[in-house]
């Protein structure tokens, strides 16, 4: 048994220990039945879908200008674009014509 033997032992343990300190718990059994939600055939379910696509042209009453991307986790756009948040969802639109670009992603709300 070399020297440094006791103290291997007691690092080992001493990992052992934090590791099971800071392992994720198991989330509890659900109390109760879980229902999906109801759909109906002619609705989609879950998050709604943009009313607008690709290539759609912006209406103005619907749009927000985002004046700080950096809020949002985005950098600057492209030369001669903008970003904006339309009907919730970001969105990449053309500066001159207002032509959507690309839709980035939900926005839960305006942030500036």
């Amino acid at each position: 048994m070399t020297l440094l033997h006791p103290f291997a032992a007691a690092a080992a343990g001493l990992v052992l220990g934090v590791t099971a300190l800071t392992a994720a718990h198991e989330p509890e059994a659900m109390t109760g039945p879980v229902l999906a939600p109801r759909c109906e055939a002619d609705r989609l379910c879950g998050p709604s879908l943009p009313s607008f696509r690709v290539g759609d042209i912006a209406l103005t009453e619907h749009l927000h200008l985002i004046s700080r991307p950096g809020l949002y986790g985005l950098s600057t756009p492209p030369r001669g674009e903008l970003y904006a948040v339309m009907d919730g969802q970001i969105v990449r639109i053309h500066a001159d014509t207002a032509q959507v670009r690309s839709i980035l992603r939900m926005a839960p709300q305006i942030l500036d």
